[in-house]
């Protein structure tokens, strides 16, 4: 077999492997986002729906997914900081320069 008539598979290996090396940057950063702490940033994103297709040589699937609404805040307690998904009372709440999880009690 000769390497050339794989190539589009390897590109396509390649790209998944890019793509879920950084996916796996964002979820880590969300994972150890502090519990608490200063409003840096704040995030929303509306509803959405992705369409990604799985191929298998000749044969491709549409996988479709539903992306709720969501909210996050970056936090910064020191050191550390990090984006946490927060509800939208919380997302309203709290503003840049706030201490968070104070401002969801007000």
């Amino acid at each position: 077999m000769d390497v050339r008539d794989d190539w589009p598979f390897i590109a396509a290996a390649l790209a998944v492997g890019g793509v879920l090396t950084l996916s796996g940057f964002a979820v880590w950063d969300r994972f150890t986002a502090p519990v608490r702490g200063e409003v840096i940033d704040t995030e929303h994103t509306g509803a959405y729906t992705s369409v990604v297709n799985n191929c298998n040589r000749n044969v491709c699937t549409p996988i479709v997914t539903n992306h709720p609404e969501s909210w996050s805040l970056r936090l910064r307690d020191g050191d550390e900081t990090g984006w946490r998904d927060v509800s939208e009372h919380a997302y309203e709440s709290c503003g840049i320069g706030d201490h968070y999880d104070r401002c969801t009690r007000d």
